[in-house]
């Protein structure tokens, strides 16, 4: 991921740079990406987190228009979408590398199962 990502980030472009650092202009596999953002974004929605029927089309999509105002959460939403990614596009090679990848993806999803759900949770 950039080191700093901003709510008015366009989302195909924050999560091309989290791939090892895609450039942005370069166009050669946003529909792949963009389907996989598009399933991953729905995920989240299942989860509590987003706008419903949410897609994005292009590289105008922000994490704010995805987000509305649980813009709180952006950073562990854009790393869960990116680490995702990466686990769908570019999986490490090797098995303990891969199974530190899926901890990380679901110690987010623990992360913003509690934000939505606090429970016992402060």
């Amino acid at each position: 991921m950039p080191e700093a990502i901003s709510i008015q980030d366009s989302i195909l472009d924050s999560v091309k740079l989290g791939l090892d650092g895609i450039d942005p202009e370069n166009t050669d596999f946003d529909d792949q990406l963009i389907l996989h953002i598009n399933s991953i974004l729905r995920i989240l929605y299942r989860l509590g987190v987003g706008t419903k029927n949410f897609r994005i089309t292009d590289r105008t999509a922000t994490w704010s228009d995805f987000l509305g105002n649980q813009t709180d959460i952006m950073d562990a939403v854009a790393q869960y979408v990116a680490l995702k990614i990466k686990y769908f596009w570019d999986s490490p090679t090797t098995g303990a590398s891969t199974g530190a990848l899926k901890e990380m993806i679901d110690e987010l999803e623990f992360t913003l199962n509690i934000y939505v759900d606090p429970g016992e949770f402060p």
